[in-house]
């Protein structure tokens, strides 16, 4: 189109990324794909990580675009791609997690980033009702009365703490509180 010898333009700083020997402009014009609509074609960008991080031969942001691959967070690179960079997904389901806290599809009832979830287990959730002993304290819905940190249920069920009234919470917390034991033997009357 202009006259020049397309080499000649190429000499001369007009760009040929794929190194075909035509203008990138050239190609375009002639139908090369640029789905992103940045002037460069494709074939330029595709397997290269800056522009194709998953390196399956597509355009992060064309399939983004598409709604090919999810995005969750706005920020131009695919869900999956940011949790091989490290973003934090605990529960292994390439979402990264502060996403699943934001739009609800995921818990984190003490608001430390990570999921309720992936908290479980006696070690976190003793007496195994699915939510992090953490949480009960926060919900009011398990106590600690006596400070060990664990839950007074627990307490009770390990065989910590004696409760021999029925009502759930550990005699010696119902004794600090002034409940009577008037034979001192550290079990209620």
């Amino acid at each position: 189109g202009n006259g020049v010898p397309d080499v000649c333009d190429i000499e001369a700083g007009v760009v040929d990324c794929d190194g075909n020997e035509i203008p990138d402009l050239c190609d375009l014009a002639s139908g090369a794909a640029d789905c992103d609509g940045d002037g460069v074609p494709d074939s330029c960008q595709m397997f290269d990580p800056q522009f194709d991080c998953d390196l399956d031969g597509a355009i992060d942001s064309c399939e983004i675009a598409a709604g090919n691959v999810p995005d969750c967070d706005g920020n131009g690179v695919p869900d999956a791609c940011d949790v091989a960079a490290g973003e934090p997904d605990c529960d292994g389901n390439s979402i990264p997690d502060d996403c699943e806290i934001a739009d609800g599809s995921a818990f984190d009832c003490d608001l430390d980033g990570v999921l309720d979830i992936c908290k479980g287990g006696v070690a976190f959730d003793c007496n195994n009702n699915g939510i992090p002993d953490e949480c009960d304290f926060i919900a009011g819905t398990s106590f600690d009365c006596n400070l060990n940190g664990i839950l007074d249920d627990c307490d009770i069920a390990q065989g910590i703490a004696v409760e021999c009234d029925g009502d759930g919470v550990p005699d010696s917390c119902q004794l600090a509180a002034g409940a009577p034991d008037c034979n001192g033997n550290g079990i209620l009357d």
